[in-house]
């Protein structure tokens, strides 16, 4: 829409009617709103429009005509929505939604009924993440399954065979974000273990360990704070945060309550350490690493989920600005901004 956000609309082909509907999805990608048989209501993966920009994105019931919404509660989907596909589909007597769960390393295709009114009844149990769901009207139902691995790999500028330093195993798209380097050549990376995620520390050569002993799940993005400290994701759902950790010895130093519950798909840091900013619901949100209340900076205007800002050394030490050529933001699917830095431009940078 004119913000840069992801809103179903409605179309009618025999009169090229267009008609915007109260409800934003977190991405393009995958099958993120289903229609129901009777034409009536619709599933989809996100937020109504009305909704708060930092808040979370969950499963709701659209009603057509109407164009007011309801959630579907007690559900989680079982892939980090930023990075992966939302499995979702209708079942095939229209009384149900279809979508996966997790249940430790495993994944469980679950059906929950339309009118929220039960828990999600187990259809079967898969050992990889699908990314695609349907259902036939006889009942079949069709999906795929991934496994991407991550791995990080060493080799010489001028060529030759790559040296493995580190591997993982990692939900489905999350290897997107890849990992972090630390100054003392050690690795931090994401992985899945018993069904939670968690950030490794690894050096070449030995076997990778969790950086921080907790029962909570711990995440990407991350950014690097200094030389010391690291930002991460810590918790899941409604209680997901921002946390900073010290990388000697893996104790958490402090959790940052003001980005509580947002669906954070990028993570910066400033060069003196400070200062956070991170992409949060298609905004750009600034927050000082001690905690405090996050400020938004400007409309995020790429279609991409990652975003590189950096801190321009100009006239004004410490503005922040983001590259623009052309008309769009400068972003990447798949390298993460890991420190805000400094960048020489062609013409005069534009502040946020």
């Amino acid at each position: 829409n004119e913000l840069q956000k992801y809103q179903l609309f409605r179309f009618w082909p025999e009169t090229g009617q267009l008609k915007a509907l109260g409800a934003l999805v977190e991405s393009p990608h995958g099958n993120k709103v289903r229609v129901f048989p009777d034409g009536k209501e619709a599933v989809f993966y996100g937020r109504p429009l009305e909704a708060s920009g930092s808040s979370g994105a969950g499963f709701y019931i659209l009603d057509l005509a109407s164009g007011r919404t309801r959630p579907l509660p007690g559900i989680q989907p079982a892939a980090n929505p930023g990075f992966a596909p939302v499995p979702l589909a209708v079942g095939p007597e229209g009384r149900s939604v279809l979508t996966t769960v997790s249940a430790g390393d495993l994944r469980r295709v679950v059906a929950i009924p339309r009118d929220g009114t039960a828990p999600g009844r187990t259809l079967l149990t898969l050992t990889l993440s699908p990314w695609y769901l349907d259902s036939s009207p006889d009942g079949e139902i069709y999906l795929d399954q991934a496994d991407r691995p991550l791995d990080v790999l060493r080799f010489p500028v001028s060529g030759g065979t790559p040296e493995r330093l580190a591997s993982s195993v990692v939900e489905t798209a999350t290897w997107l974000l890849g990992g972090l380097q630390l100054p003392d050549g050690r690795m931090l990376l994401p992985s899945m273990i018993s069904g939670r995620s968690r950030i490794l520390i690894a050096r070449p050569g030995k076997p990778p360990a969790p950086l921080v002993e907790t029962e909570e799940e711990t995440s990407v993005p991350l950014a690097l704070l200094g030389e010391r400290e690291v930002a991460l994701l810590l918790g899941s759902g409604v209680n997901r945060s921002v946390a900073i950790v010290s990388i000697r010895d893996g104790r958490i130093a402090r959790r940052l309550k003001g980005a509580r519950g947002g669906s954070i798909v990028s993570l910066a840091s400033s060069p003196d350490g400070k200062t956070l900013y991170y992409v949060a619901a298609g905004q750009v949100w600034m927050l000082s690493a001690q905690d405090g209340e996050p400020r938004r900076l400007r409309r995020w205007v790429s279609g991409r989920q990652d975003l590189f800002v950096r801190s321009l050394q100009l006239q004004a030490a410490g503005a922040v600005s983001a590259m623009r050529p052309g008309n769009g933001v400068v972003a990447s699917q798949g390298l993460h901004p890991v420190w805000v830095s400094c960048i020489a431009l062609p013409r005069r940078p534009r502040g946020l």
